[in-house]
Order: structure tokens, then C-alpha cells, then sequence
């Protein structure tokens, strides 16, 4: 009798354990399915990040025999900051391309796309070519690519920076021609106000202007040069100078 019960007390163990090892069991295989699926969401989010994933990062992918609470958190918060790191760079990208448009409008850059210039680098040329296009989103925001998209703006705000100088430099020296050909204010001040995009066609009217006006100070130098010269000879006349004092104050 006391065997008998013995017996039934090894059963009832042996069913609870193995009712145990089955939920042992179904939790294991929960977790594995939900490690695979972090590890899964975290190896895209990597991928978007950069064009391949560090062997650190391959290595926190592989799965392990760890299949405990503490392992599934490494994955959240893994997963939380590369989400964190992702957005940040969407925004570098996002304020970058505003830049670029900014200073090709500020620029006049279409019409130098449509004279046949183009970005200096392959890189940049095809990222122009896909914001251009407002395919910014299809730009993968890598720190390679980020850089490059710094460098077009350093370069733009450079090519800026250079054509406000000379436009600077191309009005002073028609500030000077415009005094020596008496141009009133009224039409010097009209037409700076007319060309104050930095533009190639800009740079194109104000250095014919400056030739324009190069021209006519020449013309007007010939017609002051010959209203001196016939003041000189009245006053070589009434003063009764010879020809050899007249010699000494010839122009040439």
C-alpha cells in the first residue's frame, strides 16, 4: 500500500515536471521568436545607418543560448538608440538639403544647369541630381553621406562668400567710372538696385557696363584733352609766347 502511494506521488512529480518543462519550453521559444525579431529590426535599422554593420554590432546580432529578460532588454535599448540615432541623422539630412536649395537660389544655380555646369565632384553631381529631382528621402543618411552633403553647402556658401567680394569689387570700380562719367546718382543707384543677385548673369552685365564706360571716359578724355588744348593756345596767344616756350608746355 505504501509503495502504491509512493508510485503515484513519482507520477504526479514526473507529470508536474514535465508539465514544466513544457512551458519551459514554450517561453524558450518565445523569446528566441521575439530575439529574432529585435535582432532583425535592429540589423535594419544598422543598415540604414551605414553600408555594413561593424563586427561589434554582427556579434551582439548572433544568437546565443541567452535567452533571459536581460538579453531582451539589450536589444530594446539597442534598438531605441539607433531609432534616436536614425532621426537625428533624417534631420541632418533634411537641414542640409534646405541649405543647398537655399543657396542655389540664391545663386541663380539653374540657370548655370541649364549652360551645362555642373557640381565638381560624381558624388555631389548625383546627390543634386536626386534633390533636384525631390528625392532627397532616397539619400541614405550614412556619415559618408552626410559629409558630402557639409561639403556641397561649404562649397556653395564658398562660391557665396566669393561672388559677394566681387560683386563688391565690380561696383567700386563702377562707383569710380560712374563719377568720372558724371553718371547722375539716380542711374547709378537705379542700376545697382536692378543687379544685386549674385547670379553669372549679373557678373556678366556689370563687367560690360565697366566696359561700356571704359569706352566713354576714353571719349570723354579725347574731348577734355582737346577743350585744354585750345584754352592753352588762347592763352599762348594773348600772353605773345614763341614756339620754343610753347615746346616746353606741349602736351604730347
Amino acid at each position: 500500500m505504501e509503495a502504491c502511494k509512493v508510485q503515484k506521488s513519482l507520477r504526479a512529480q514526473l507529470s508536474a515536471f514535465k508539465d514544466y518543462l513544457k512551458i519551459l519550453e514554450a517561453t524558450k521559444v518565445s523569446r528566441a521568436g521575439m530575439l529574432s525579431k529585435k535582432a532583425e529590426e535592429l540589423s535594419e535599422l544598422l543598415h540604414l545607418l551605414d553600408d555594413s554593420i561593424s563586427p561589434e554590432q554582427a556579434k551582439f546580432l548572433r544568437m546565443g543560448s541567452d535567452y533571459t529578460t536581460g538579453r531582451i532588454d539589450q536589444f530594446v535599448t539597442r534598438i531605441e538608440e539607433q531609432r534616436a540615432e536614425l532621426a537625428g541623422r533624417q534631420r541632418q539630412r533634411t537641414a542640409h538639403v534646405a541649405q543647398i536649395r537655399t543657396l542655389w537660389a540664391e545663386l541663380g544655380m539653374e540657370e548655370e544647369w541649364t549652360k551645362g555646369k555642373a557640381a565638381s565632384g560624381e558624388e555631389e553631381e548625383s546627390f543634386d541630381d536626386i534633390i533636384k529631382a525631390g528625392a532627397e528621402e532616397e539619400i541614405k543618411v550614412t556619415t559618408k553621406n552626410l559629409e558630402i552633403l557639409r561639403t556641397r553647402v561649404s562649397k556653395l556658401e564658398e562660391e557665396k562668400a566669393f561672388r559677394v567680394a566681387e560683386q563688391g569689387r565690380l561696383f567700386g570700380v563702377l562707383g569710380a567710372l560712374w563719377d568720372r562719367t558724371r553718371v547722375c546718382p539716380e542711374e547709378s543707384d537705379a542700376f545697382k538696385s536692378a543687379h544685386q543677385l549674385l547670379v553669372l548673369s549679373t557678373f556678366e552685365i556689370l563687367e560690360k557696363e565697366i566696359a561700356r564706360l571704359e569706352k566713354v571716359k576714353r571719349e570723354m578724355m579725347k574731348e577734355l584733352v582737346g577743350e585744354v588744348r585750345v584754352s592753352l593756345s588762347q592763352i599762348w596767344d594773348e600772353m605773345r609766347f614763341s614756339d620754343q616756350d610753347k615746346l616746353f608746355f606741349r602736351l604730347a
